[in-house]
């Protein structure tokens, strides 16, 4: 998962739980302190998810930057080799 989906991921998750509560609380056939209760139940839950798929998107991230920071010193390696060989074929040559 890309960092861009997992973020439109979390706010898909924020918004629709936003949604949700608001609309039970204009559908609740129940008293007041069990409406508060229900929404204080499912905000810690919503609050659960979002923090569990941030952990996510984050571990893929950390993991996606790790395997570019690999990727790239092996190409600086690469580059800088190639540097070396390219001086020492000017100075063959040159000789």
């Amino acid at each position: 998962m890309s960092h861009k989906h997992g973020v439109s991921f979390l706010t898909g998750l924020s918004i629709g739980g936003v949604i949700g509560a608001t609309s039970m609380l204009f559908l609740a056939q129940q008293s007041g302190k069990e409406t508060r209760r229900q929404i204080r139940d499912r905000g810690i839950e919503l609050k659960e998810k979002t923090e569990a798929a941030y952990a996510q998107v984050r571990e893929k991230f950390e993991a996606t930057v790790a395997d570019l920071k690999t990727k790239l010193g092996k190409g600086t390696r690469i580059l800088g080799e190639e540097a070396v060989l390219e001086k020492a074929v000017a100075g063959s040559v040159a000789a």
